[in-house]
């Protein structure tokens, strides 16, 4: 109290009443304390739902929150005495009736309660930039220095530097300037140049990338003046929001960097930030059964076929959707479990850590946002990352990239197995082996390239070069591909159609895309082009047209051009129809700078995987850094001759690696295999092989969960014994675990030579081994699994996926495995989707229009393996299959005499209007 009082806050004390006689007996004794300790007695009821009918929402919620059942929930209110349980209908909020009824005997402390309403007050200054103070060298500003810097980093860039970028970097710097967003660009400069100086792979991405400035000082990578990229999208006059650059990091090192930060600016000044985890359908039914009491597979069963949308559509989507057609929505007790999900769909579930964002306060950060510690500890705001930019403070983000991860680890591979030092950043812009992969789509592995929409657009385009790279990327957006867009940039890029005249002005701006708006920067180019806008207008036009807005005001926008692009010569019919190209296009466009920066980072994988495709591929399966699961990688390498041997005990590390020109497995493959055992093997094999499983264990002092994992995934083959026989080893290892079964049994341990007593046992058959490996792995590694399904299929004439072309307008057969998914609503005829699929020799696309995914769509909860039969068909340049029949191929009967196996998938898609795939546990 005396702390409190010195700091001029006003103690308060405060009343809760309930109604019945023993919270009236509590606030007596409040108000009693209150007046001998002179404090200001409040009236405060605690109020936790509206209405008394949500009462049953709220226990449900702290059952939620206490993760267990509501049952379990009562039980435990009633041994601690918590009258919530029972009386919480009577949190809710009250009129100023009922506050009147419940506390009327003590008049005053509802006075105060009004007087203390009345005292609060909170200004906050919004829209301001509040940035730390930089270190700067003695006599020079902030300004000074970044000017200093970037005319530095221009010199060694450009050389020699012309009066072209010499009058860029200036009127770039005039800007930044006339904002005072110089301490920002230290900030960010000084956080990269850390990273660079130990060898951390860094790049800012997003429009950050349209900056010569950002350029200059290494924050990105993307040549501004090179790819044309106009400042005013990053930064302009009219915008006073501070601006946002955003740092992709090595996944693995990205922690350093974090740690910097703090040491560097202060751990009082920085925090992250916070997002708002909330209920969504899968979420909101998982966690409302596990309050009803549900068991895990019970539920398991229901939510894993529910698409992540919102619970308020799981009635309709169960009703539509022939995956979730069995889901009993009409029984108890799922009915009121959905009713539930329902309701708190969309409420606040828990703060969680931001991907990326982190904030730094110029004071203490307290003074600016409420903080609270996260799950794992970690100082997060309780503000989220719109609010913290209102604020005006300094937010970036710092997100774990991956694929960088990947380019530098197949480098640094590189380097070391072949002797090839190479400069990633300069790479030839056409080089024939690169040019013969993208061009024909074989970009499995690469970033932001290897999806299906995306290697198929790359076969149609034709992409040979990092240009065309650019140019693909922005193409696979809803903007272009939605509008027809597309189609008309390939056929005219390929010369199949000759680009119309609209107006001179447009069509010289937009030459290099052949009259097709592709960026978001094409917008400014055309609004300053066709109406005479200055560069800020037009970008302040293009943010407009990006967000939602009313009809009216998009007519006014519509209006404001037209008059401008009248006035500058141009007739009011084209500049309608001009008009008409922007507003389709704006709001899907995509960032060029982003574009450009992603672009060249998936050329540097394609060069790479073109190259030095085991190295590559080596690093994006230890990286887990692609879109598929580790499988399809696994595969991907065979098709293109390189051997990936299983795990083995003396030669497998953590991660994969290189063995000449094959991939070895890593020890993070295999299930059930603990960090601690991984760690004890690696140590104790650098002072030597291990020669048997006796000598593993005794050294290592591993489980027999941990021996079990390494037998069944064949990591212990190369000790010249049968599995069968390790196991028995394995046993008498951990035999003092079990009951004892004779006397001699002591005598193993004393003597540590077991391997006398171990039966030279034959090896399991080939299918026992495979299903072991699958279980262990959760895929196969020493074939593709078609070698043991292909026998339920030799009545069937299958067509390779190569082949498939050939084929057009005639009816197949093909076989494979699911490995991707995307659902597409159709307005009034309910869904289609769109499957790839991979069989031996590779990958390919299979579509299921309305009727056929009604009928068939119910099997596509597993991987498969399925046999479809369809006809090829090609459209946009785009070979598919248009599936009339499917079949799960463990549902066709085995061919007499012969053995096969389907492994037990159980991994189930990720649903939604992305494609998408989760990967196995």
């Amino acid at each position: 109290l005396d702390r409190l009082q010195a700091r001029g806050a006003y103690p308060l004390a405060a009343v809760t009443h309930t109604g019945d006689a023993a919270s009236r007996e509590q606030a007596v004794r409040v108000l009693a304390y209150a007046q001998q300790q002179g404090l200001i007695a409040v009236a405060v009821h605690p109020v936790y739902f509206l209405e008394e009918r949500q009462a049953h929402i709220h226990r449900i919620l702290r059952a939620v929150h206490a993760n267990t059942s509501l049952i379990h929930l009562a039980e435990e209110d009633g041994r601690c005495g918590d009258a919530t349980y029972a009386r919480s209908s009577d949190w809710r909020f009250l009129s100023s009736q009922d506050m009147e009824a419940l506390y009327g005997e003590w008049p005053e402390i509802l006075a105060n309660t009004d007087r203390v309403a009345e005292t609060c007050e909170l200004e906050l200054e919004l829209g301001t930039p509040q940035f730390p103070a930089c270190e700067v060298g003695e006599g020079e500003s902030s300004f000074s220095q970044l000017w200093r810097i970037a005319f530095d980093g221009v010199r060694r860039r450009y050389r020699p530097m012309t009066p072209e970028v010499a009058r860029r970097l200036q009127y770039e710097l005039d800007i930044i300037y006339e904002l005072g967003f110089a301490p920002y660009f230290l900030i960010v400069a000084d956080i990269v140049q850390y990273a660079l100086a130990r060898g951390i792979p860094i790049v800012g991405r997003g429009s950050a990338a349209n900056s010569l400035v950002a350029y200059a000082l290494g924050i990105t990578r993307a040549d501004p003046l090179r790819y044309n990229l106009y400042f005013e999208r990053f930064l302009n006059l009219s915008r006073s929001d501070c601006p946002d650059i955003d740092l992709d990091i090595c996944w693995k090192r990205r922690d350093e960097v974090v740690d910097y930060v703090y040491n560097r600016y202060g751990a009082d000044r920085v925090a992250m930030v916070c997002t708002f985890n909330r209920f969504r359908a899968r979420g909101a039914v998982r966690e409302v059964a596990k309050a009803f009491g549900l068991p895990e597979r019970a539920i398991t069963r229901i939510t894993r076929r529910i698409p992540p949308y919102h619970a308020g559509d799981i009635r309709s989507l169960v009703r539509h959707l022939p995956e979730c057609r069995d889901i009993p929505i009409d029984q108890e007790p799922l009915c009121s479990i959905l009713e539930i999900a329902e309701f708190i769909d969309g409420f606040p579930r828990h703060l969680s850590v931001h991907a990326g964002g982190l904030v730094i306060a110029p004071e203490g950060i307290t003074q600016f946002v409420p903080l609270q510690r996260a799950t794992k500890g970690i100082v997060i705001t309780q503000f989220d990352k719109d609010d913290i930019e209102e604020l005006g403070l300094v937010k970036m983000d710092l997100l774990g990239h991956r694929s960088l991860t990947v380019i530098a680890e197949t480098v640094q591979a590189v380097k070391a197995n072949r002797g090839i030092e190479m400069d990633i950043e300069r790479l030839p812009d056409s080089d024939a082996l690169t040019a013969a992969l993208t061009r024909t789509g074989q970009t499995i592995g690469c970033f932001q390239i290897e999806s299906p929409a995306m290697r198929s657009l790359l076969r149609n385009t034709r992409a040979d070069s990092v240009d065309m790279l650019i140019k693909t990327l922005s193409l696979v957006r809803p903007g272009p591909s939605g509008s027809g867009m597309k189609k008309r940039f390939i056929d005219r890029h390929l010369g199949r159609e000759i680009a119309e005249s609209v107006h001179p002005a447009f069509d010289a701006v937009l030459d290099d895309t052949h009259g097709v708006m592709l960026y978001q920067e094409d917008i400014l180019k055309v609004a300053h082009a066709v109406a005479g806008m200055s560069l800020a207008e037009a970008d302040g036009l293009r943010r407009a047209m990006t967000k939602k807005r009313s009809r009216a005001e998009m007519a006014a926008h519509m209006k404001q051009f037209v008059e401008k692009a009248v006035a500058n010569g141009v007739e009011p019919a084209v500049a309608e129809s001009i008009w008409e190209q922007i507003a389709n296009f704006a709001k899907y466009s995509f960032c060029k700078a982003h574009a450009c920066t992603y672009g060249e980072m998936a050329y540097q994988c394609a060069y790479l995987k073109a190259h030095f495709p085991a190295e590559f591929l080596a690093a994006v399966i230890s990286n887990r850094g692609g879109f598929y699961h580790t499988a399809v990688y696994v595969e991907e390498a065979r098709r293109l001759g390189v051997s990936v041997r299983p795990p083995d005990v003396n030669h497998s590390r953590y991660e994969y690696t290189l063995e000449g020109e094959a991939i070895r497995m890593g020890f993070l493959e295999i299930r059930h295999l603990t960090h601690t055992a991984i760690r004890a093997m690696l140590r104790q094999r650098e002072q030597g092989p291990f020669i048997s499983l006796t000598d593993l264990y005794h050294r290592t002092g591993m489980t027999r969960s941990d021996g079990l994992a390494l037998v069944a995934s064949g990591a212990c083959d190369g000790f010249g014994l049968s599995r069968p026989s390790l196991l028995w080893e394995l046993r008498l290892l951990h035999v003092g675990d079990a009951p004892r079964e004779s006397a001699e049994q002591p005598l193993l341990f004393r003597e540590g030579r077991p391997q006398d007593l171990i039966p030279a046992r034959p090896e399991y058959s080939r299918s026992r081994r495979v299903r072991a490996e699958w279980e262990a792995l959760g895929f196969l590694v020493t074939e593709h699994p078609f070698m043991y399904s292909l026998p339920l299929l030799s009545d069937a004439a299958l067509v390779l996926s190569p082949a498939l072309p050939r084929y057009v307008g005639k009816t197949v057969t093909m076989a494979g495995w699911l490995i991707a998914e995307r659902r597409v609503g159709l307005p009034g005829r309910g869904a289609m989707m769109f499957l790839t699929l991979e069989d031996p020799a590779g990958v390919f696309e299979a579509i299921l229009f309305p009727a056929a995914y009604q009928r068939w769509g119910h099997l596509l909860t597993t991987h498969g393996p399925f046999v479809i039969t369809g006809q090829a068909q090609v459209e946009e340049y785009t070979c598919s299959l248009i599936v009339e029949r499917m079949e799960k191929m463990g549902d066709r009967p085995p061919t007499p005499g012969m053995s096969a196996i389907t492994p037990p998938l159980d991994w189930i898609l990720g649903e939604g209007s992305r494609m998408t795939f989760s990967r196995p546990d």
